[in-house]
């Protein structure tokens, strides 16, 4: 029996902050509006922050060749894909992909 609730820790990949970057880029050139940018940026981090306290909220979409069910959150027009990896300290990675409009 467990001593209260675990927490997850977070882990961003090079690809989601890959991902970021290009979210982020885009909003404030092509779209002329940096403040945009930043909150969108900013609320997809906490969204994925977020996903430390209760990572199995959000259904499975796919399985990973090593059988980690890859999992989906949504933050406005964007899809946070992530895998919950109890085996590494309650690891979560995350990637970010915008959902056509």
């Amino acid at each position: 029996m467990s001593d209260g609730p675990s927490v997850f820790g977070v882990e961003i990949s090079d690809g989601a902050m890959e991902d970021l970057r290009t979210i982020q880029e885009y909003i404030a050139a092509e779209l002329q509006s940096p403040a945009s940018a930043w909150r969108t940026v900013t609320g997809i981090l906490d969204a994925a922050d977020r996903l430390s306290a209760m990572p199995f909220r959000n259904r499975a979409i796919a399985k990973t060749s090593r059988g980690h069910a890859v999992r989906s959150a949504r933050y406005g027009k964007y899809r946070l894909l992530y895998l919950v990896e109890e085996e590494k300290s309650h690891r979560i990675c995350s990637a970010v992909r915008r959902f056509g409009c």
